[in-house]
């Protein structure tokens, strides 16, 4: 997204007018602030970081001559202002708001490009308590549309999100996409689920898939597999220097079909290198 100084003020106010539609559910009576307006403040302000709403405040009062030109207000909300109104908004009608906007202000897909989805499940940072009464962390699934950057799926769930993410990819079309998942996903009704909806899947495999990845794993030992790598990286930084080879075959093609519907090819990939001086090796197989 282009956020230079000429182009800020058109994308807040595309913004605004998607958060006008959010509904607000306060009383009438003493609204000092449209919702929109601090909604805006709260979600420009935590892109830049602030994850407090003391924090929300002072980065406004940082910029106020600006927001206020650009919002059209007199004064800035204080923190407190901040708290209710969000405290009195649905946070499913806020959040589908905003992924229209992320998805407005994506770079438009061309008719055969091929796109990332990465599907995970994470626990929100802070959901955990510990006091007055212990509270385990809010666990969500997360739909993550890598291309454009945009987050185009969140959803509250109890367990680890295998059947909500099986659910959100049965209702939604795929076509032109890859989606990525980690080992929990690696089952073959999600990837028949995946390809019904014309997309398609990269699995890593792990032990909770046993014979799939004694099967993967026993290919690659044979030496006719392992003469050079498919491709080859060297990633320096951030005190480390990972060394990635990946190894193909479609040699399992065809005991696979009836399990993994459309499989094209299996893959190992090494990760090698040293971290804080000492040295590391990983391998995983897909």
């Amino acid at each position: 997204m282009d956020c230079t100084t000429e182009t800020a003020a058109e994308h807040v106010q595309s913004l605004y007018a998607l958060l006008t539609q959010v509904p607000d559910y306060r009383a009438r009576r003493g609204r000092r602030y449209e919702a929109a307006t601090v909604l805006v403040i709260v979600l420009l302000a935590k892109l830049a970081g602030e994850s407090t709403l003391s924090g929300i405040a002072h980065w406004a009062q940082l910029r106020e001559a600006w927001l206020k030109a650009t919002l059209g207000l007199t004064r800035l909300p204080c923190a407190n202002t901040y708290h209710y109104i969000c405290a009195h908004l649905d946070v499913g009608e806020l959040t589908a708001a905003v992924q229209r906007w992320l998805a407005q202000a994506a770079p438009q897909r061309q008719a055969d490009e091929l796109v990332q989805w990465a599907i995970d499940g994470k626990v929100l940072r802070g959901s955990h308590r510990h006091t007055p009464r212990v509270e385990e962390g809010q666990e969500v699934l997360n739909v993550y549309a890598v291309n454009s950057g945009v987050l185009q799926h969140c959803q509250r769930i109890a367990g680890k999100g295998y059947e909500s993410a099986y659910a959100y990819v049965a209702q939604t079309p795929c076509e032109g996409v890859v989606i990525t998942a980690d080992a929990l996903h690696t089952r073959p009704r999600f990837a028949r689920c995946i390809r019904r909806q014309q997309g398609h899947y990269v699995f890593i495999v792990k032990r909770n898939r046993p014979q799939l990845e004694a099967e993967i794993r026993q290919l690659f030992a044979l030496p006719s597999h392992r003469p050079l790598p498919t491709a080859k990286t060297v990633e320096p930084g951030h005190g480390r220097l990972i060394t990635r080879q990946i190894w193909t075959s479609s040699e399992l093609n065809l005991a696979l079909q009836q399990e993994w519907r459309d499989v094209a090819q299996v893959f190992l990939l090494e990760r090698r290198g040293w971290r804080n001086g000492h040295p590391f090796m990983n391998p995983s197989v897909a």
